[in-house]
């Protein structure tokens, strides 16, 4: 078995404490990412399929 770790790190400053910071689509899936504030922390969403 082969597995690889990617590190991703963010750094932002936001005068909200909700939001979408990132989204992703694909017209060919129904994957999904979505990097939003909720209530102040970062929250992230993966849908793959």
């Amino acid at each position: 078995m082969h597995t690889e770790a990617e590190d991703v790190s963010l750094r932002f400053r936001s005068q909200r404490a909700y939001g979408i910071l990132m989204a992703t689509t694909s017209r060919n899936s129904a994957d999904t990412l979505r990097l939003e504030l909720d209530g102040g922390r970062v929250r992230l969403t993966v849908n793959l399929g």
